[in-house]
């Protein structure tokens, strides 16, 4: 698998049946409670843990994979891992699927083992959050022709990515990835103006929104503003890829300069590694596309009601 040692090492525990489930160890220590430690509702066995357990099926979900999907008629955990390395047809996501569906397990795994031995409640969104993180990161860092060394000294005018595409038609982002729309609208004679926000998954559903009201008396005021607070909201995705879209080149461009400086910032502090700042950006743009009002319809209706 084109994964982590950490993954792989994890996997082949798993595939020999020698992760230490609640039902493996009270084979040999009578005295532990077989029960699951993250839903309590069954005996925790490796098909249980993985495919059956509630907070299992909430971080599938997470991902827009209901259970039926998911497990594709297996009925146990060994049947079910066969089949992720036997279809090759579900390879439509950022990576394979028998890696997402490692990494996912894992993470599943390391939710289990906080609550067994930390004592710490678990979220499914955290964990579906620190999974695509996780993901990104690694795709990230294994860019073909990536050089770790680059980083440090980050230039605006070899990224790929900042420039502006002009988009006709509405197409929904890749798998792990996050749609941010942005309207802005403004009333001349009233001087007040909205901004309108909505954001979206892979699957096309908002998944929030944001509505602003701001007292602007200039077009250019009011982008600034704009701009301000997309890159303000994006910054709290953490671990996440965003693809922005909106109706103004103008508020574009402000966007992609914001972006572009704050990560150079960000590559030059970096080689400081005494400093414990933490940085503002921790989000990746992936593109900037100008698009029609009616494609991003919803996020316009918003920020016309703020207005």
């Amino acid at each position: 698998m084109d994964t982590t040692p950490s993954v792989k090492h994890f996997m082949w525990k798993a595939a020999h049946a020698i992760l230490p489930t609640n039902m493996r160890m009270a084979a040999v220590l009578p005295y532990i409670n077989t029960n699951c430690n993250l839903c309590n509702e069954g005996q925790e066995t490796l098909t249980h843990l993985f495919l059956d357990c509630n907070f299992a099926s909430q971080v599938w979900m997470h991902f827009n994979l209901d259970k039926q999907y998911v497990t594709n008629g297996a009925t146990t955990f060994h049947e079910w891992l066969n089949g992720c390395f036997e279809h090759q047809d579900r390879d439509r996501y950022a990576v394979s699927w028998q890696v997402l569906c490692s990494i996912i397990i894992w993470y599943i795994w390391k939710a289990r083992c906080n609550i067994t031995f930390r004592k710490k409640n678990q979220n499914s969104a955290n964990t579906t959050n620190s999974i695509a993180n996780y993901i990104n990161n690694y795709m990230i860092v294994n860019k073909k022709g990536y050089n770790i060394m680059h980083s440090l000294y980050y230039n605006q005018m070899d990224d790929e990515n900042m420039k502006i595409t002009k988009q006709q038609t509405t197409e929904q982002p890749t798998t792990m990835n996050l749609k941010m729309n942005v309207v802005l609208s403004m009333t001349d004679s009233a001087a007040k103006a909205g901004i309108g926000l909505t954001l979206c998954d892979y699957t096309g559903t908002i998944r929030e929104a944001r509505g602003l009201n701001a007292d602007c008396t200039t077009w250019e005021e009011l982008e600034m503003k704009g701009a301000e607070a997309a890159f303000q909201w994006a910054a709290k995705w953490s671990g996440h890829t965003i693809s922005f879209r909106s109706n103004s080149e103008p508020f574009l461009l402000l966007l992609i300069g914001k972006y572009a400086t704050t990560r150079e910032q960000r590559y030059r502090i970096s080689a400081d590694f005494g400093n414990k700042t933490k940085f503002k950006i921790n989000f990746i743009a992936v593109d900037f596309t100008l698009v029609r009002k009616f494609n991003v319809i919803w996020a316009a209706k918003l920020s016309v009601f703020c207005n």
